[in-house]
Formats: structure tokens, C-alpha cells, sequence
């Protein structure tokens, strides 16, 4: 007799710890511009890491915000140049108002970009656009509380600064309409399309270029300055809604809650409200602490300075939905996020070489000023803060993509050094530097030792899927 046949085995189940979480993910994503542009013919003679969607979208990225940094810095100095020191003095006065105002647009975008990255990732388009509708609500609602409080204090506002209160009732409206702007530049980076993402900020530079001749024309100044930026964000917001016009419907899911939001919104606002403070503040105290001449110079440093910062700021903003999304799925983040530090380094390095071994040379090059040759033998020293600044920057996105709020004391720790020391050591321009070197790269010791600590675990499918949900 044949021997009796053995019935088909089970399909053998994995356990649920050990099924590949990115593995369901990817399968879900449908590729990007720049997937498909990373894996074209045109670019094939690059090397596979210069051709990759991450370095890809690291160019793109920093293409637009070049732009954006270019066509804001051409606004202001045209201004300048056409205004004249004493009208331009009222402009600047309320453009630096404006930039403090930024911290919440970048607040808004850091929070609706950790929001929607794992859900892009997992093609839950649907729960995107549920995501993008009600932190919009939000961002309006709570912007205009803002706008209401910035005129209640715009009385106090024009005493301190001496400039006109129509301005400055008109500039309270870029306090809604930053924040919308953050949630839409958010929602797309979040989805990793950095190309309409790039086009916003060039769109941003391209509409304030375009309305100065009528500015300068109708003798608008200070109220002219600020309608440039109020068009320019109500466009920036039209081209993001139309960028994510492909979202499908999404009212069926249930609200997004307000007190997660608010608390990622809290971690977020503190880390990057502090890289804005010692980004900009040093200036301010310059001016308040050094001589006339010294804080002028010190001005010069800093603006030497920030190209270093501006120059590697793309690498944390294409980092952070990746890293959100990867830590959603239960997937290892320290490679993406060591790659990130490592480029920032390695650029960083190479700007504070320049500045150290050829300062002089770089001062003529882009300074153009024969005093300003006197800062010389600090600006090796400053270019070491602002590469300190552009490392604690990547760890303050990691730490908010992954939840981690105790990042937070390091931050404090890096004010107390820097405001304190400053109030202490501030009798010359060189202690000035070294001082504010020594407490921002301490700031940024401290996150990468509480970086260096963590050790997070990547979640069974099922968890990682019910968070997606939630």
C-alpha cells in the first residue's frame, strides 16, 4: 500500500516580538520624487551615498532654504540701502520682532511633522489629512490668541522701540499665519517631500523680492515691510494646501487630542525656542555689555559665524521625520541620526578650519570691512560654538521624534552657563567669545552624553501599528 500522504504544514506564524516591523511599513509607503530620482539613470555615475534619497533630500532641502536665506538677507539690505539709517531702523526693529515670532512657526512644524511622519510612512494618508485638519484648527485658534495678546501689548511695544503702532498692529497677524505655515511645511515634511517643501521656502523669498518695488514705490516703509511678509505667508499657505490637495478625506477618523499636541508642542518650544535664543541673543548682548565698536565687531563674527549653522540646518530638518517615523515602526534610529551628526560634524570641521588656519582671508572675502580683520584670533573660537549649536540642533529633533523630554535640562543647563557667564565675563570681546563658546558646547556635551545613553528597543508590530492609530 502507499504510504499514507502527510497533510500540508502550517504556514509557520512568526511571534509577534519578531516580525519586521519596517518591513510592513515600507511595503505601505509608495516612493517619493526623490526614490525614484535617487534610483534614475541620470544620477547613476554618483556614488551610491551622494545619490541617496537622504543626501538627495539634504541638497534639496538646503537648496531651499539657501534661497529663502538669501532673498530675506537681499530684502533687508535693499531696504536698507533705499530706506536710510534712520527709516531702515524702524524696519529692522520690527523684522527682528518677526524672527522671535518664527519660533512658532517652527514649533508648529516640528510638531505636525513628528505627528504625520509615521503615519506617511505606513500610507496612512487618510489619518494625514485627519492629522493636518485639526492641527490647523488648532494653530488658528491658538494663533489668534496670540495675535490678540501681541496687540494688547503693542502699546508697550511701540514705547520701548519707538516705532508706529499701525506696524505693529498689522504684524500681529504673522502670529496665525506663521503658525499655519509651520503645520502645512510640517505636514509635507513629515510626508518626506522635500521638493514642494523647498519650493514654499523659495516662494517665501521670490513674493517679498517681488513686492519691494511697491514698497519703495508708494513710500510704504515699515507698514510695507510688513504687508511683504503677511502676502508672502498667506501664499506660502494657498501653496501648501494645493501641495497637499492629494490627500484623501480624512473626517472619518477620530480628532486628534489637543493635550498631546500641546505637550509635544511644550518639549518642542523649549529646545528650539533655547537654539533661537543663543542664536540670536548673543548679538543683543553684545550690544548691551561690550563697547559700541566691539559689539560691532562682534555683529561681524556672528554673521561669519551663522554660515556654519545655516549651512548644515537641512541635515536635522530631513533627519527628524525620518528618525520619527523609523522610532514609530520599532525600527533603530542611532544610524540615521549618527550619519546626521557625523555630516554635521565633518562640515562643521571643516568651516572652523577655514576660520582658524585662514581667518584674515575669509574676513576680506566676505566681510570686505579693514577693522573687522580684528577679530581674527576669535573666530576659530566663535566657529566652535556655532558647530556645538548645529550638534545640539540634530539632538533637540532627535530627542522630540522619540518622545524624549529630558533633553530639556540640558537646555537649561546651557542657558544658566551662558546667561550667567555673560552677566560675569564680559570685559572684552575675546572673554565675550569664549564665554558664550564654553556654554553652548558644554550645552551640546551634555545632550550627546544623554544621547550616548540611550539605549531604545524597537516595539512588537502590534504595538507599533496601534500607535500609528492613536
Amino acid at each position: 500500500m502507499p504510504a499514507e500522504a502527510k497533510p500540508p504544514a502550517p504556514p509557520r506564524i512568526e511571534p509577534e516580538g519578531q516580525v519586521e516591523v519596517g518591513e510592513v511599513f515600507e511595503r505601505l509607503a509608495p516612493p517619493s520624487y526623490i526614490d525614484r530620482l535617487a534610483t534614475s539613470t541620470l544620477l547613476r555615475r554618483l556614488p551610491p551615498m551622494l545619490r541617496s534619497p537622504f543626501m538627495l533630500n539634504n541638497f534639496v532641502y538646503f537648496s531651499g532654504n539657501l534661497f529663502a536665506g538669501l532673498a530675506g538677507y537681499a530684502f533687508q539690505a535693499l531696504l536698507a540701502g533705499a530706506l536710510g539709517a534712520t527709516h531702515y531702523a524702524e524696519v529692522a526693529s520690527l523684522i527682528s520682532i518677526f524672527y522671535l515670532v518664527q519660533i512658532l512657526h517652527f514649533v508648529a512644524m516640528a510638531v505636525s511633522a513628528r505627528y504625520t511622519a509615521p503615519l506617511a510612512a505606513a500610507g496612512e494618508q487618510s489619518r494625514v489629512s485627519r492629522a493636518y485638519i485639526d492641527m490647523a484648527i488648532y494653530a488658528s485658534n491658538g494663533g489668534l490668541l496670540g495675535m490678540a495678546v501681541f496687540i494688547a501689548i503693542s502699546p508697550l511695544l511701540r514705547a520701548f522701540l519707538r516705532v508706529g503702532l499701525g506696524p505693529l498692529v498689522i504684524l500681529s497677524a504673522t502670529v496665525p499665519l506663521s503658525m499655519l505655515v509651520g503645520i502645512g511645511r510640517g505636514v509635507l515634511q513629515g510626508e518626506q517631500r522635500f521638493l514642494p517643501l523647498s519650493l514654499n521656502f523659495i516662494t517665501y523669498g521670490v513674493t517679498t523680492l517681488a513686492f519691494l518695488p511697491v514698497l519703495l514705490s508708494f513710500h510704504l516703509r515699515a507698514v510695507g515691510a510688513v504687508l511683504a511678509i503677511l502676502v508672502a505667508l498667506c501664499l506660502c499657505n494657498l501653496l501648501a494646501a494645493f501641495t497637499l490637495r492629494h490627500l484623501p478625506h480624512g473626517r472619518h477618523h477620530e480628532r486628534l487630542g489637543l493635550w498631546p499636541v500641546i505637550r509635544s508642542s511644550l518639549a518642542a518650544g523649549a529646545g528650539l525656542s533655547v537654539i533661537t535664543v543663543f542664536f540670536n541673543m548673543d548679538v543683543l548682548l553684545a550690544k548691551h555689555f561690550l563697547s559700541d565698536f566691539d559689539a560691532g565687531l562682534y555683529s561681524g563674527m556672528s554673521l561669519l559665524g551663522k554660515i556654519l549653522f545655516f549651512g548644515t540646518i537641512s541635515i536635522s530638518a530631513v533627519m527628524f521625520p525620518r528618525v520619527a517615523a523609523l522610532h514609530a515602526q520599532g525600527r533603530q534610529v542611532h544610524r540615521t541620526v549618527n550619519l546626521s551628526l557625523g555630516l554635521v560634524f565633518v562640515a562643521g570641521m571643516a568651516i572652523v578650519t577655514i576660520y582658524s588656519l585662514a581667518p584674515e582671508l575669509t574676513i576680506r572675502l566676505l566681510l570686505r570691512k579693514v577693522e573687522f580683520e580684528q577679530i581674527g584670533h576669535n573666530l576659530g573660537l566663535y566657529a566652535l560654538a556655532m558647530l556645538g549649536l548645529a550638534l545640539a540642533n540634530v539632538l533637540v529633533y532627535y530627542f522630540v521624534a522619540v518622545h524624549r523630554r529630558r533633553f530639556v535640562w540640558a537646555m537649561l543647563i546651557g542657558a544658566v552657563l551662558f546667561f550667567g557667564g555673560i552677566a560675569v565675563f564680559h570685559g572684552s570681546l575675546s572673554q565675550f567669545t569664549l564665554t558664550v563658546t564654553v556654554a553652548i558646547d558644554t550645552m551640546a556635551l551634555i545632550l550627546l552624553a544623554m544621547y550616548a545613553v540611550e539605549h531604545p528597543r524597537p516595539r512588537p508590530v502590534a504595538e507599533a501599528l496601534r500607535l500609528q492609530k492613536t
